[in-house]
Protein backbone atom coordinates (compact mmCIF):
# COMPACT_ATOMS: atom_id res chain seq x y z
CA UNK A 1 0.00 0.00 0.00
CA UNK A 2 2.79 2.41 0.89
CA UNK A 3 4.51 1.73 -2.43
CA UNK A 4 1.30 2.58 -4.31
CA UNK A 5 1.00 5.87 -2.41
CA UNK A 6 4.62 6.67 -3.17
CA UNK A 7 4.15 5.94 -6.87
CA UNK A 8 0.99 8.03 -6.99
CA UNK A 9 2.67 10.95 -5.24
CA UNK A 10 5.71 10.73 -7.53
CA UNK A 11 3.54 10.48 -10.63
CA UNK A 12 1.51 13.51 -9.58
CA UNK A 13 4.64 15.56 -8.90
CA UNK A 14 6.22 14.53 -12.20
CA UNK A 15 3.03 15.43 -14.05
CA UNK A 16 2.97 18.83 -12.34
CA UNK A 17 6.56 19.54 -13.39
CA UNK A 18 6.01 18.25 -16.94
CA UNK A 19 2.96 20.50 -17.25
CA UNK A 20 5.07 23.45 -16.14
CA UNK A 21 7.69 22.77 -18.84
CA UNK A 22 4.96 22.40 -21.44
CA UNK A 23 3.31 25.65 -20.41
CA UNK A 24 6.53 27.65 -19.97
CA UNK A 25 8.53 26.45 -22.97
CA UNK A 26 5.86 25.00 -25.23
CA UNK A 27 7.37 21.50 -25.18
CA UNK A 28 5.25 18.49 -26.03
CA UNK A 29 5.74 14.83 -26.83
CA UNK A 30 5.82 15.77 -30.54
CA UNK A 31 7.96 18.90 -30.00
CA UNK A 32 11.32 18.23 -31.66
CA UNK A 33 13.97 15.60 -31.78
CA UNK A 34 17.05 15.90 -29.60
CA UNK A 35 19.09 16.55 -32.75
CA UNK A 36 16.94 19.56 -33.65
CA UNK A 37 17.32 20.91 -30.13
CA UNK A 38 21.11 20.60 -30.30
CA UNK A 39 21.09 23.09 -33.19
CA UNK A 40 19.45 25.77 -31.02
CA UNK A 41 21.54 28.82 -30.16
CA UNK A 42 19.95 29.06 -26.72
CA UNK A 43 21.73 26.46 -24.59
CA UNK A 44 19.32 27.08 -21.71
CA UNK A 45 16.45 25.87 -23.90
CA UNK A 46 18.39 22.71 -24.73
CA UNK A 47 19.06 22.03 -21.03
CA UNK A 48 15.39 22.59 -20.21
CA UNK A 49 14.38 20.16 -22.97
CA UNK A 50 16.74 17.53 -21.55
CA UNK A 51 15.15 17.92 -18.14
CA UNK A 52 11.70 17.67 -19.71
CA UNK A 53 12.68 14.41 -21.43
CA UNK A 54 14.08 13.01 -18.16
CA UNK A 55 10.84 13.80 -16.33
CA UNK A 56 8.71 12.20 -19.04
CA UNK A 57 10.93 9.10 -18.95
CA UNK A 58 10.55 8.81 -15.17
CA UNK A 59 6.76 9.12 -15.41
CA UNK A 60 6.68 6.53 -18.22
CA UNK A 61 8.61 4.08 -16.01
CA UNK A 62 6.11 4.53 -13.18
CA UNK A 63 3.12 4.11 -15.52
CA UNK A 64 4.56 0.88 -16.92
CA UNK A 65 5.43 -0.66 -13.54
CA UNK A 66 9.18 -0.40 -14.05
CA UNK A 67 9.69 1.64 -10.88
CA UNK A 68 11.04 -0.80 -8.32
CA UNK A 69 13.08 0.87 -5.57
CA UNK A 70 14.12 3.64 -7.97
CA UNK A 71 14.29 4.55 -11.62
CA UNK A 72 15.97 2.35 -14.20
CA UNK A 73 18.99 3.73 -15.99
Amino acid sequence: MAEKLTKTALKNELTRRIDWFEKSYGFSAEFNSVHDMAKQDNHHLVIAYGRYLALTEMRWQIQNNLYVDGYAC
